[in-house]
């Protein structure tokens, strides 16, 4: 008990964790097959004689079974199989196993079953930092019911996309959802070694700076003790053994009903075959509850906003590798020009109040009409709409910043709303209000005044019910777009003075 104590002490220093999962927790809540019972089963469906591969792809001193030699023989005889029977069968543009593997996984995380143990993990992953995992299935994008998380899918998509450290998920062996990033074939986990390295550069910031808790792998597992060493190379022993006393190894122990804190040991040999053993903190349970409501309870350090965060990290790092990208970023000096450095103020996203969207800026038009917004945001509001053609803009009066000028003409109006759709966002009642509008609008002899009035109801009593941005998209993209026309209709009637200069 005191070990568990000084563990949660220790981990109370550090952000909140990220997790690195392997297949255990898959099979755990999807009963997802291992890698030998998932070749085993492709074997089985196509006739192929498994124990052969098995014993060919073995060392035949240890009996130690290479299942990524397995995986290569595999895929070369259920090749020859698919070329041989079926003409159509294109073996330069197809990948036999693979195709099998998705289709045995794709749908595995509708297996999902919301228990205690689950929601307690959907909890923990909730707060979490972000995920590592080696599995291809869809597991933990199921557990993000809320969507807060992005997912970077294989070594090309987390090496070259703007990674933010926060809220994400990176699938270092591939995933479903793309079929050729999948690594289940010697080839595959040659060239995912080959590039580990620069894989680990990336992410070295996780390890080096996150606790991280292991769910779902053995000790022994090759993945894991790769990573190690190849994290040996940019780091010391020193270093290696400081940040591991805030990693715990979970494993399973099969009825065990405590959480049983131990060291494991894994010996590290670096490039200059230099030994050591690096030691873990290690939790033994089969109890994973008991688990992820320990890991719940432990007081990390959470940002108040961890979406802000991730968005200002995205800003930095855009503006770093494209200094012609000005979103979100906005300075009181020009750049070039700044001798003394602590002179730059630097504004992300709040200039003198709230960067105001197509949304705030239509409840204002509607609700708070008297606001007045300040040089700085009209152009930080002209930024964020870029080339979009419907959006409020003479309410704002944008006459000295270039605004793209619209009339009625320019806008079409169409389609009906579903009763059975709007039930489900409390809408129904708009349907006769909104088919008027439509009705006054494409009359020949335009009611300006009535139409305006029409215009000024109907939306009130959408951008009343919505304190976010409204999205009729869920609906259809047509109904989406016609309120923004609309929007655009009462911002012209009201602020355009069109009626005022016809009377």
């Amino acid at each position: 008990m005191n070990d568990l104590k000084k563990l949660l002490e220790e981990f109370e220093k550090y952000p909140t964790p990220y997790y690195f999962i392997g297949a255990g927790i898959s099979r755990r809540y999807l009963d997802t097959p291992d890698w030998e019972t998932l070749l085993k089963e492709i074997c089985e469906k196509y006739s192929i004689q498994f124990n052969k591969l098995l014993y060919n792809s073995a060392n035949k001193r240890t009996n130690e079974v290479d299942y990524s030699l397995l995986g290569s023989m595999l895929k070369e005889r259920l090749t020859e199989y698919k070329v041989e029977n079926d003409n159509t069968y294109d073996f330069r543009v197809r990948d036999a196993l693979k195709e099998e593997v998705v289709n045995i996984l794709k749908e595995k995380h509708l297996n999902l079953i919301e228990t205690n143990e689950v929601v307690a993990l959907r909890k923990i992953l909730k707060k979490s930092s972000g995920v590592i995992t080696t599995n291809y299935d869809l597991l933990i994008e199921t557990l993000d019911s809320d969507k807060d998380f992005e997912s970077y899918i294989g070594q090309k998509g987390i090496i070259s996309e703007n990674i933010s450290f926060s809220q994400e998920i990176y699938k270092i062996h591939g995933c479903v959802t793309e079929e050729q990033s999948i690594i289940i074939t010697k080839e595959d986990y040659n060239l995912f070694l080959e590039k580990q390295k620069y894989l680990l550069g990336k992410l070295i910031v996780i390890f080096t700076e996150y606790p991280m808790v292991f769910l779902g792998y053995k000790m022994s597992d090759e993945n894991i003790r790769s990573i190690l060493r190849d994290l040996s190379i940019s780091l010391s022993k020193e270093e290696l053994e400081k940040i591991s006393k805030k990693w715990i190894f979970v494993e399973r122990k099969e009825g065990e009903k405590e959480l049983l804190i131990g060291k494991r040991e894994i010996n590290i040999t670096t490039e200059n075959q230099e030994n050591f053993d690096l030691i873990f903190n290690c939790i033994e349970t089969d109890n994973f509850e008991k688990l992820y409501n320990m890991l719940n309870n432990i007081k990390n350090y959470i940002p108040s906003n961890k979406k802000v965060i991730k968005y200002m990290r995205k800003i930095i790092q855009k503006y770093e590798f494209d200094p012609e990208s000005k979103i979100g970023v906005t300075f009181d000096k020009e750049i070039e020009k700044v001798k003394n450095i602590e002179d730059l103020k630097l504004y992300m996203g709040v200039i003198g109040g709230t960067i105001p969207t197509p949304h705030n800026v239509t409840k204002d038009m509607l609700f708070n009409s008297d606001k007045k917004y300040t040089n700085e945001l009209k152009k930080e509001y002209m930024l964020r709409i870029g080339n979009n053609k419907y959006y409020p803009r003479y309410f704002l009066d944008l006459s000295e910043f270039g605004i793209k000028d619209i009339s009625l003409n320019d806008i079409s109006l169409s389609g009906k709303l579903k009763l059975k759709e709007l039930k489900k966002y409390n809408l129904k009642d708009i349907i006769v209000e909104y088919d008027e509008i439509i009705k006054t609008f494409k009359n020949k002899e335009l009611d300006k005044v009535k139409l305006l009035k029409q215009c000024e109801e109907f939306l009130k009593k959408i951008f009343s019910e919505y304190d976010a941005e409204f999205d009729l998209k869920k609906i259809g993209s047509a109904y989406h777009s016609n309120i923004k026309k609309i929007v655009c209709i009462y911002d012209i009637l009201k602020y355009k003075n069109l009626i005022k200069k016809e009377e």
